[in-house]
């Protein structure tokens, strides 16, 4: 029974950008940008973001709130486009993965670009704003990782690598932190923060002929940990509690047959309850996460008791004397067996569903 359930672990769920069905043609790729910044052409736009605040988190709707702060930095080159009124300083970059706009803000910190003591050009921007989370991994929830990721990609097509060649670059500067005072959520520990430079594709020319032209694209990647001891006792400890009760019914006298047949059917109807409850805040899956896994063994469990009560009580009826003596005793020792298989079966479906979740 045990080895039947763990092997019911499916693919962790995956999701495209921007709404848009995931598609073999649109494709990002993470490239090592500083390389292709030494190419021929090409235009550097130096990219940095410092996210002051994380809430909000719906994992059921793919969804999170940040509010922070994100700047660039550009040559002479992007500005004599936008003194031509090609480019427009807020259209040089876009906020890709943001997921709505008419509760968004995001505004310039100043009226005009900054000249740089290098000779480049410098705009801060504050954004407050909703973003779509693309990939969810669930397989090991409830104790997952969740990346929140904020990805500002070249927005207008005049700036796309076959035209101008734009890249962006990440801030490598040592006294900027993409991470603020309050980036802290409930539930969660930010373990890590990586920047990524990528290329986008999205296999369309947009309906004007003009090839599939590739964007370049950074993407700021905040990883949060779920705490392991707030996640056990909300998710986890119900569950055994329930789980230990069933067991606890062979325990019962062989005779308090209606009792013992009450006790795994109520316990059944309980766990259902509390897995709707935890998958109620979860979107829908392709597989099962580690807690799946569980609740699956944990609802054999209540059914081959329900099914081992049954034998026992049909076995019970009409013996006198001897021959009941005889029957509890067998039933008894069935019991006995039957509880120690179900809680080293437990224990060997949580290690095989974790480590198959964690591979």
């Amino acid at each position: 029974m045990a080895l039947v359930v763990a092997v019911l672990l499916g693919p962790s769920l995956s999701g495209s950008r921007r709404g848009m069905p995931a598609a073999t043609a649109d494709r990002v790729v993470a490239v090592d940008v500083r390389a292709l910044a030494r190419g021929p052409g090409v235009i550097p736009v130096e990219v940095g973001v410092h996210i002051e605040n994380f809430h909000h988190l719906d994992l059921r709707n793919r969804s999170f709130v940040a509010e922070g702060y994100y700047w660039l930095k550009w040559n002479q080159q992007i500005q004599s486009l936008i003194d031509q009124g090609i480019v427009q300083v807020g259209n040089i970059a876009e906020l890709t993965n943001q997921s709505s706009t008419w509760d968004s803000k995001i505004e310039l910190d100043g009226s005009a670009p900054r000249r740089l003591a290098d000779g480049r050009w410098y705009q801060l921007f504050r954004f407050s704003a909703g973003f779509y989370i693309p990939s969810v991994s669930l397989s090991r929830s409830p104790f997952d990782t969740i990346n929140l990721p904020v990805v500002l990609e070249v927005k207008p097509d005049s700036l796309a690598l076959q035209n101008r060649k734009v890249l962006l670059l990440p801030d490598v500067n040592a006294g900027s932190d993409a991470k603020g005072g309050y980036s802290a959520m409930d539930g969660y520990r930010l373990s890590s923060i990586k920047t990524i430079a990528n290329i986008h594709s999205y296999g369309t020319d947009w309906g004007l002929g003009q090839g599939d032209l590739q964007y370049s694209q950074v993407a700021v990647e905040s990883f949060f940990e779920a705490t392991f001891l707030a996640n056990f006792v909300n998710w986890i400890l119900p569950l055994l509690i329930v789980l230990a009760i069933v067991l606890l019914a062979p325990s019962l006298a062989p005779e308090m047959m209606d009792v013992r047949l009450a006790i795994p059917s109520t316990g059944l109807l309980t766990m259902i309850f509390l897995q709707q409850t935890y998958k109620a805040n979860l979107p829908p899956m392709d597989g099962l996460s580690f807690l799946d896994v569980l609740y699956a063994y944990s609802y054999l469990v209540s059914i081959f008791t329900f099914a081992l009560f049954l034998w026992s009580s049909n076995l019970l009826l009409g013996l006198e004397g001897a021959s009941l003596a005889v029957a509890r005793s067998r039933i008894i020792r069935m019991d006995r067996r039957f509880q120690l298989v179900s809680v080293l079966g437990f224990a060997l479906v949580a290690v095989l569903a974790w480590c198959s979740a964690s591979s």
